[in-house]
């Protein structure tokens, strides 16, 4: 459910999922990871569902976290953290 949820939500909000060859995703670090801050935010203050979907932010978090890991896992996570030198 989570992961399912995960790219449906990153895929509505235009955030940056490309298919490759039908099953490979590259995915930008940024996408997964900028869903996941509003959701913990939300969560933090009490609010347990997503006013669209009714999904818990917490499943929102989890998917986001998945899809991180899979795409790293999968060597398709694409690096576009700001870094700092140091």
């Amino acid at each position: 459910m989570a992961e399912t949820e995960g790219f449906e939500r990153l895929g509505r909000l235009g955030r940056g999922l490309e298919a490759i060859s039908g099953c490979l995703l590259l995915v930008p670090l940024h996408a997964p990871a900028a869903a996941i801050r509003p959701c913990v935010g939300k969560y933090a203050t009490g609010v347990d569902l997503a006013s669209d979907s009714k999904v818990p932010h917490l499943v929102h978090i989890a998917a986001s976290a998945i899809i991180l890991m899979d795409a790293e896992a999968a060597g398709t996570l694409i690096d576009d953290r700001f870094k700092i030198a140091g």
